[in-house]
């Protein structure tokens, strides 16, 4: 009687063991999204696109990422938007779409720097389905005025709880780009 007392505890307990796995595998996979190893912003206005990299194939630490330049038109209004991919493979794998899924839980954060600051304005950011912030869109006026260079900073940050305001997030990826502003030419007859 001992014996099947004892092993309908250790059966009972094994049980619940395997419950509380299962409840944490998921929890951990819901917000789990794929290697994050390059982002690219692409501005687009009436006439031209503008392009830039920033590629870290093997994450913190180890190799410098390899980041392009943005360059930029004074006086010229882009529309935005953030393409993020895992290079680390081949062919390489589209993050994007994943992020956008999970948008109520992520917030792309721009901080303009040096030389571009109050000459490069970040507005109008996508939101997600909560009506807060996400960033994937946006648009960028570079003010008018000669030439500037500085930097932009991208940190995509992954807010688990949901709340973006609360200032507890980890980095899925972080980015600065150099910014050369280059001045507006000036039509002759």
């Amino acid at each position: 009687m001992r014996k099947s007392h004892f092993s309908l505890i250790m059966l009972a307990l094994i049980a619940s063991l395997s419950l509380v796995q299962q409840g944490c595998e998921h929890d951990h996979d819901e917000n789990k999204h794929g290697n994050i190893t390059t982002l690219e912003v692409i501005l687009t206005d009436d006439s031209t696109e503008v392009r830039a990299k920033a590629i870290d194939l093997d994450g913190d630490g180890g190799n410098p990422p390899v980041v392009q330049t943005l360059t930029l038109q004074a006086g010229r209004s882009y529309t935005g938007r953030i393409e993020l991919l895992d290079e680390s493979v081949n062919p390489p794998v589209s993050r994007t779409a994943e992020i956008e899924r999970d948008a109520d839980t992520h917030l792309f954060r721009f901080t303009v720097l040096a030389g571009a600051q109050g000459r490069v304005i970040i507005s109008n950011l996508n939101l997600d389905s909560k009506g807060q912030p996400f960033g994937m869109r946006f648009n960028l006026q570079v003010t008018s005025g000669g030439a500037a260079n500085g930097e932009l900073q991208i940190l995509l940050e992954h807010h688990d709880t949901g709340d973006k305001g609360a200032g507890v997030f980890d980095t899925d990826i972080e980015a600065v780009f150099p910014v050369v502003i280059q001045a507006a030419t000036i039509a002759s007859n």
